[in-house]
């Protein structure tokens, strides 16, 4: 898994561009898009069982487009746990053994990587 920073919405992409947890999503989606996948935006249904269900394909190749969708997303949907997968341009199959990137945890005021 790459490294992860979750920060309330208000915090996380707001006034500030430079943000850690901007910067690092924007290096994992970069990292996503250099394996020739698209970027998938997948929420937690269920945290015991880690039940996690895509709800968003991003078709950007650049990370700060991605990381835009995603805010955008965050902010729809502030109560739901949301990472950041890829998948194949072909068939939108989630890629196996690829990272996945935790962007925003609901509630949690802070995770330190």
């Amino acid at each position: 898994m790459t490294e992860a920073f979750a920060l309330p919405v208000s915090r996380w992409f707001g006034a500030r561009p430079s943000s850690p947890g901007r910067a690092a999503l924007i290096e994992a989606a970069d990292e996503i898009v250099a394996h020739g996948l698209w970027c998938v935006v997948e929420v937690c249904l269920d945290i015991a069982s880690q039940r996690w269900e895509r709800r968003l394909v991003i078709f950007r190749r650049d990370g700060a487009g991605v990381a835009d969708a995603v805010a955008d997303w965050v902010r729809l949907a502030p109560g739901q746990d949301v990472r950041l997968n890829g998948c194949h341009r072909h068939d939108l199959r989630l890629a196996a053994g690829e990272p996945t990137h935790l962007c925003y945890l609901a509630g949690v005021e802070e995770l330190a990587a």
